[in-house]
């Protein structure tokens, strides 16, 4: 489920709402429990990312504790806000978690859930190659995608990581007509771009159309992007020899 609803009133789970586009400020429809808003992780790599709404008989300041697989863990190590302490934004990916939330009148109420992954297309990481020197474009890079059968239309949770594919050649269309636009302008049917120099590069997912007229268009796909930019380096031996 990609966003999800627990309501936990005295710390016994009730309900379990699930949908696209959930709005924390629009679930609120009971007032005698705690409730979760929980964003599920985009793929293995990502964290998912959870909202804890307080019934209004509960009066702040909160004292918060998060737990992960039964063991209580530090705010920092799963990102909860340092205002509140009701939300965390870096869950695992694929955990049991549950928060228990104490009101200045001691008041104590428990909600628990279970963090799922996204099948959404996901950019994990890169791999780059250096170029000879500093002005050389013999350079290239690779991006890793999660669940590329996704947005392929597959039903899959394939992995790519391209092989061959020339940076601005049109070639063929990937898979469901995927192809990977990078920030230098090429769109590679595969998700690799070669003959490129120094420098740093990432990559977006869409999918080409042809219109009435026969004329081609992109279409963006929709992904998430999870890792720093590629950064195309010079090789050690040429580096030094620039420099000297």
């Amino acid at each position: 489920m990609p966003f999800g609803r627990r309501r936990c009133p005295c710390g016994a789970a009730d309900d379990v709402v699930s949908s696209l586009d959930v709005d924390a400020s629009a679930v609120s429809d009971a007032t005698d429990c705690l409730q979760l808003v929980l964003h599920d992780a985009p793929c293995e790599a990502g964290h998912a990312h959870a909202v804890c709404l307080p019934p209004d008989a509960m009066r702040p300041p909160f004292t918060v504790e998060w737990q992960v697989d039964g063991c209580t863990v530090a705010h920092g190590a799963v990102g909860v806000d340092g205002d509140t302490g009701l939300t965390a934004s870096r869950l695992p990916s694929r955990c049991e978690f549950a928060v228990l939330v104490t009101d200045c009148q001691g008041t104590k109420m428990r909600a628990h859930a279970r963090a799922c992954v996204r099948d959404t297309p996901c950019v994990t990481s890169y791999q780059t190659w250096p170029a000879s020197s500093a002005v050389a474009r013999d350079g290239r890079v690779r991006a890793v995608v999660e669940n590329l059968a996704t947005a392929a239309g597959d039903g899959g949770g394939a992995t790519a990581a391209g092989s061959g594919a020339e940076g601005g050649a049109e070639g063929g269309q990937g898979a469901g007509g995927v192809r990977f636009l990078w920030t230098t302008g090429a769109c590679t049917s595969e998700p690799e771009l070669r003959f490129v120099g120094a420098g740093r590069y990432t990559v977006a997912l869409v999918r080409e159309d042809e219109g009435d007229a026969g004329d081609a268009g992109a279409t963006p796909v929709e992904f998430v992007h999870v890792c720093a930019p590629a950064k195309v380096g010079v090789a050690p031996t040429r580096a030094a020899e620039e420099e000297a």
